[in-house]
């Protein structure tokens, strides 16, 4: 009888585009991203109930465009609080 090892690999996939790399550790892949956005879910009365964090894999490519997006939103964000207020940035 002949025995054959079949080595470990674990396959990641984007949550952005779905791109998948495999990996022969559990280590995230080069460039990749996690993104986490901690929080809670809350009921009608305001209570917090449950975990509501979003964690996503991201490849390198939209890792670059989520972190762009999150800046730019943010600064557009705050340059329409600055002009609604009229404070200087």
């Amino acid at each position: 009888m002949a025995v054959r090892e079949i080595a470990a690999s674990y396959r990641y996939a984007c949550d952005g585009c779905g791109k998948t790399e495999e990996r022969p550790s559990l280590s995230r892949p080069s460039h990749w991203s996690d993104l986490h956005i901690l929080r809670d879910a809350y009921d009608y009365q305001g209570c917090a109930v449950a975990d509501g964090s979003v964690k996503l894999t991201l490849c390198l490519e939209c890792g670059e465009a989520a972190a762009r997006a999150v800046n730019e939103a943010i600064d557009a964000r705050r340059a329409a609080i600055a002009r609604a207020t009229g404070e200087q940035l």
